[in-house]
């Protein structure tokens, strides 16, 4: 059956008033994360012990800034070049990037992330340098080999770990770390007809609701945090932007069904001042610490895809108005890591970008 045509997203004019404060706002921000960079090239945090050997926040903050169109702010090549240089010092043997320390500072996510660096920079054999990390990344597919077929968390990926899980503890996986694994992989020309790309696909799609919204995890179902329809747990905002950037990863066209019911729930349920979706109590903390996460991917999504009337102005204006003195933003609730100003900033350049590269006025 042939799709219906591609919808033509709507013209969402950004107000001259909202992008010259956007802008404002952007490059103060970017000169924040920037004054972050240590002198080994890396951006480590100041707050969480964790993540202060930038493992994982080196990777974050360079993708974000690599993603900043460079009409609207150009990257400082030197300091991203420093940055490159830490990340591909920082290969292990096995091509991972997260076990430098006891404690593992979220190796899937570092490492896919820097590989979406290296992908996007294409420095001179980036291809033969980053091998190893795309054969580590396959490596932790969950897959049938493994002992996995029938298993929720098939397709899907973890934390990472230091050599592939076996049945019967999956440990945690979720759609955020499979979206980043796929995005990365994308980067290196994976095809949607792949063996990796197919059997993620169906995890991706487990973790679509009913009503088109996305689901945290279908392996852990006692933290997805939106309300439940007759026992299904139903999309919410921060899930639903990472399922919907998921397909995109995975080929699927914009005017493929899949696409078009999420991008339409997440249009309707969307707020520029929180993480909307969430319905079970014992989740609401969420709606504020998962804020900066979900104005990030919300901004990438609607970019692609088309968003609610006024969506860019009102991000810029609820942005903007949280910005501190120093460029920076901080989010006061402590449990998903937006109150160290590094991850949250980074999230607000992402979102900020993106509304400003479209739609002018």
């Amino acid at each position: 059956m042939p799709l219906p045509p591609a919808p033509e997203p709507a013209r969402d004019n950004l107000g001259s008033q909202a992008r010259t404060r956007g802008l404002e706002s952007l490059r103060a921000a970017i000169d924040f994360l920037w004054r972050q960079q240590a002198d080994d090239g890396g951006i480590p945090s100041r707050v969480y012990e964790v993540l202060k050997s930038g493992q994982s926040t080196t990777p974050l903050v360079l993708l974000t800034l690599l993603q900043v169109p460079a009409e609207v702010v150009p990257i400082d090549e030197a300091r991203a070049n420093r940055a490159m240089d830490n990340l591909l010092r920082r290969l292990d043997r096995r091509g991972a990037i997260g076990f430098e320390r006891e404690i593992p500072d979220y190796p899937c996510y570092a490492t896919s992330m820097a590989l979406s660096c290296a992908a996007t920079m294409q420095r001179a054999q980036w291809k033969q340098n980053w091998a190893p990390a795309i054969a580590w990344l396959e490596s932790q597919q969950f897959k049938a080999e493994r002992g996995w077929d029938g298993h929720p968390a098939l397709g899907g990926w973890g934390m990472g770990s230091e050599a592939p899980r076996v049945p019967p503890e999956p440990g945690h996986v979720d759609l955020s770390m499979t979206r980043r694994c796929l995005e990365a992989l994308h980067s290196c020309g994976y095809e949607r007809d792949s063996s990796a790309f197919l059997l993620a696909r169906d995890f991706v799609l487990r973790c679509q609701g009913p009503r088109g919204g996305f689901i945290y995890s279908p392996v852990l179902a006692r933290l997805n945090k939106g309300e439940k329809l007759d026992g299904t747990p139903m999309g919410y905002g921060s899930a639903t932007t990472d399922g919907l950037l998921a397909l995109l990863a995975l080929g699927y066209p914009p005017n493929h069904p899949e696409v078009l019911r999420g991008v339409e729930v997440l249009r309707t349920m969307h707020q520029p001042h929180e993480n909307p979706g969430i319905g079970r109590k014992i989740f609401q903390a969420f709606r504020e610490a998962l804020k900066g996460y979900y104005r990030a991917g919300a901004s990438c999504v609607f970019h692609i895809l088309g968003g609610p009337v006024g969506w860019r102005d009102a991000m810029v204006t609820a942005i903007a108005d949280e910005q501190r003195s120093d460029g920076s933003w901080l989010n006061k609730n402590r449990l998903q890591n937006e109150d160290d100003p590094l991850v949250a900033t980074t999230h607000s350049v992402l979102a900020l970008s993106k509304a400003l590269s479209g739609g002018g006025g």
